[in-house]
């Protein structure tokens, strides 16, 4: 089956690496009929550079080629971050418990057993193509699921008509802290972000929560639970707060770092900043727009120090125009940052 790359989205291309024709032939109709775009190599140094010009999504490797074994072909494959996520299934004749075993520890992801069934190797694709896509679009981080995910759900939830709120939130401060603990102990505030929000999703009927990159994160939720779900969030994230710092920072309230011209400065501790965007009578149309608005809030929250503010004008007013004066959070010993509570919500 001829695929161009350009296509919009194109169907999956399986590299088949095979040396005897008779084989390499029926598995190339059987792929074209199920819909595949398929590419052919009757060799490990034809694979090689194949892989690199098609860029396929799973290869079906034999491991029995002519000039470089199957399981070297993998190795040398999986050396290549381009590869790693990628699935590679074994073809062999090979049934043995050993042989197997040893296949999967030198990088095969399935193994099809000579002579193939039609119908359970293109389950075994199928399943690899639909694992493959979920560590695609996963953070590495924190686990959860990345951009491509996060869109699916936006643009579900635009066309299915029904009311949701969009929570945009971000850490405060976190280069600061990142410079001054380093970037395992950033990784660590990340995670940790990442676990309350779900333990907060977990509290109610359910949602969505994805990480974009960084420190920033979407959750997808109730209207009616955006207030409870930014609330929790927020009374955890004081918690991850007094984890992160050492005792003689958390005492002052503040760090210590060094600014772009070299000059020392005190930074505030971590904060959060959540902007809660609510679709409601299909105010917004596409992804693009609910971004803009919450971006304005966003940028409306770091003036006045983090918290959350929700955001349901229904008309077109400005945002600082509409929302009512920032409340001083309470009684926090942790940060002295203003929080916009739900009651500002506009």
């Amino acid at each position: 089956m001829a695929c161009q790359d350009s296509q919009p989205s194109r169907a999956p291309t399986l590299l088949v690496v095979e040396d005897d024709l008779d084989v390499a032939e029926a598995l190339l109709e059987l792929l074209a009929r199920a819909g595949y775009c398929t590419r052919h190599a009757h060799s490990g140094e034809m694979a090689l550079r194949l892989a690199a010009e098609a860029r396929p999504d799973v290869v079906l490797l034999d491991l029995g080629l002519p000039d470089i074994d199957g399981l070297d072909l993998c190795s040398r494959l999986r050396s290549d971050a381009r590869w790693n996520v990628v699935s590679i299934i074994g073809l062999t004749a090979r049934s043995r418990l050993s042989d197997r075993v040893a296949g999967l520890e030198r990088g095969l992801d399935d193994y099809v057993t000579k002579p193939f069934r039609s119908v359970e190797l293109l389950a075994r694709i199928e399943a690899s193509l639909r694992h493959s896509r979920r560590e695609r679009d996963t953070s590495p981080l924190t686990l959860l699921p990345g951009n491509a995910a996060i869109e699916r759900a936006l643009v579900q939830g635009l066309e299915s008509g029904v009311d949701f709120a969009v929570c945009y939130f971000d850490i405060d401060r976190f280069k600061s802290y990142n410079d001054r603990y380093g970037f395992n102990a950033g990784d660590r505030v990340i995670r940790a972000v990442a676990e309350i929000g779900q333990l907060t999703l977990a509290e109610g009927p359910g949602g969505f929560l994805g990480h974009i990159g960084g420190d920033d994160f979407v959750a997808v939720i109730r209207p009616e639970d955006a207030e409870r779900f930014c609330s929790a969030l927020l009374a955890r994230f004081e918690a991850v707060v007094r984890a992160s710092y050492s005792r003689e920072d958390l005492e002052l309230g503040a760090i210590e770092v060094v600014d772009r011209g070299g000059m020392l400065q005190m930074s505030p501790l971590l904060g959060l900043s959540v902007a809660v965007v609510v679709q409601s009578d299909r105010r917004y149309g596409h992804v693009g727009e609910l971004g803009r608005a919450a971006a304005e809030i966003k940028a409306y929250l770091k003036q006045h120090g983090g918290g959350f503010l929700i955001d349901r004008r229904r008309g077109t007013g400005s945002l600082a125009a509409a929302a009512e004066e920032p409340q001083r959070a309470s009684g926090s010993p942790i940060r002295d940052s203003t929080a916009l509570q739900a009651s500002a919500s506009v």
